[in-house]
């Protein structure tokens, strides 16, 4: 939905406020296309 997207950068500010670490990300991607479908953040409290 465009009326949700985020940057990259905004998802690791919220991220950072809500005490998680990004630890890997993943784009899985219309086979035919290409176009991102999604966005994964797999992620790991701070300290």
């Amino acid at each position: 939905m465009p009326w949700y997207f985020r940057t990259l950068e905004s998802w690791l500010a919220l991220l950072g406020r809500s005490g998680l670490v990004l630890e890997a990300l993943h784009e899985p991607r219309h086979p035919d296309s290409g176009v991102p479908l999604s966005l994964l953040l797999i992620t790991r409290p701070q300290g």
